[in-house]
């Protein structure tokens, strides 16, 4: 598609915003296999959207710290549109932008995700657990300390603790990582101190592997109407224990769908959502981890299932007809083996993992990343995480420095 005119096309055209990551990949080829052409909007010179060839690709300025940047990007391409675009953001720094610019280009494109009023109270994790345990659904103890006494109602039966972020990407940006696991009080006083300006909350720590994680996807349309669902299983995630996928399943046995639904008419939620839990072996409950109000890292896995949520929230977006309902088709592997790799030779090298074991662990699933019709992205994959990596690694080492500097203190003031 770069060789094509954005002003060719009389059809309303989804856009893609960040199309940095696997997740805009799959939105990408799911929209290509049902010949629905998209707009891909990144952020970031590596983004994969910029070298696939199922999509039209712009490059727009960081608009992390200026949202207007990426409302003068829109208003710019609605002057190129012949028919409003469909706004299918895939990151909650994005989601924090367009709540800002919601005024400025409502009029001139359609929205795959909720109100600017409903989002600002669900990018707030500490809301969303409130709201989903009035809502009946199985939450693990949580609290969003504002101040370092507020630590002091942290139960200690609740060490190990997970600490991640409130809202937003904020933590990401100061840690580089999404979440930590905290063993002991003197431990979190300390880690609070080091990232209590990004926003924390203190959740308690769910026992099990990774393979006892579970999303439940849907699109809910502006009338209300439940339009598509799926159920996943996390096999494998990076970093272990507190990461992102890098295998998946697609497995509708798990009990999450009715308690989702139940919390998603109490929001009154309109649009696309991935809700994901954990079953805690305690008590055989679905507790909720989040709720994202986006497309997610897995989402390619649903339209390998017979779930094309993408096409399903087009077709809905621009009024046309749309196929009955489809049931998922259980069973279907999803695999990011670039990440897996590099991994697992991380793993092997610390000795937490050997050869034999990953051999005989391997999947069976579809490469999310290599495509033989869009190859490019794939050789790409490498820079990017090679970049978030590095800078992943410097924040994380800043992060280090600041605990040993604040352990130092302590133990003089001691």
């Amino acid at each position: 598609m770069k060789n094509i005119k954005i002003s060719q096309f009389d059809r309303p055209l989804p856009i893609i915003i960040n199309a940095g990551w696997i997740n805009a990949l799959g939105l990408i080829r799911s929209l290509a296999i049902e010949h629905i052409p998209s707009i891909s909007i990144s952020r970031e010179k590596f983004g994969l959207g910029l070298y696939s060839n199922q999509t039209i690709g712009l490059h727009c300025p960081d608009y992390r710290k200026s949202p207007e940047d990426l409302a003068a990007a829109l208003l710019e391409l609605s002057c190129r549109l012949k028919q409003p675009g469909i706004l299918m953001p895939t990151d909650d720094l994005t989601l924090e932008a367009l709540i800002q610019i919601d005024e400025q280009i409502s009029p001139y494109f359609i929205k795959s995700y909720p109100s600017a009023n409903l989002l600002d109270f669900i990018l707030d994790k500490y809301n969303q657990y409130l709201s989903a345990k009035s809502a009946g659904v199985p939450v693990p103890f949580t609290i969003a300390p504002e101040k370092i006494s507020d630590l002091d109602n942290w139960p200690e039966q609740f060490f190990p603790c997970v600490v991640k972020g409130r809202r937003g990407k904020q933590f990401n940006m100061t840690t580089g990582f999404q979440a930590f696991l905290i063993k002991s009080r003197r431990e979190l006083e300390d880690f609070y101190t080091a990232t209590a300006q990004a926003g924390v909350i203190i959740q308690e720590y769910i026992p099990n592997g990774d393979d006892h994680l579970f999303g439940y996807s849907s699109y809910i349309s502006s009338s209300g109407e439940l339009l598509g669902e799926f159920i996943s299983q996390k096999t494998q995630q990076i970093p272990r224990g507190l990461g992102v996928m890098c295998r998946g399943v697609g497995n509708s046995g798990a009990a999450v769908g009715a308690q989702s639904l139940a919390w998603l008419q109490s929001l009154g939620y309109t649009g696309f959502s991935y809700i994901e839990y954990k079953l805690d072996p305690r008590d055989g409950q679905y507790k909720l981890i989040e709720l994202n109000a986006r497309s997610w890292l897995n989402q390619f896995m649903a339209t390998l299932s017979s779930v094309n949520f993408p096409a399903i929230i087009y077709h809905s977006c621009a009024g046309e007809k749309l196929p009955p309902m489809k049931k998922q088709v259980d069973g279907v592997e999803w695999v990011s083996w670039m990440e897996d790799v590099l991994y697992v030779l991380g793993d092997i090298i610390r000795g937490r993992f050997n050869f034999r074991e990953w051999k005989a662990s391997l999947p069976h699933g579809r490469d999310v990343l290599f495509g033989w019709k869009d190859p490019l992205p794939a050789f790409i994959i490498p820079l990017y995480l090679f970049e978030t990596y590095f800078n992943n690694r410097v924040k994380f080492k800043k992060l280090l420095s600041h605990n040993k500097q604040n352990l130092s203190q302590h133990d003089s003031s001691g």
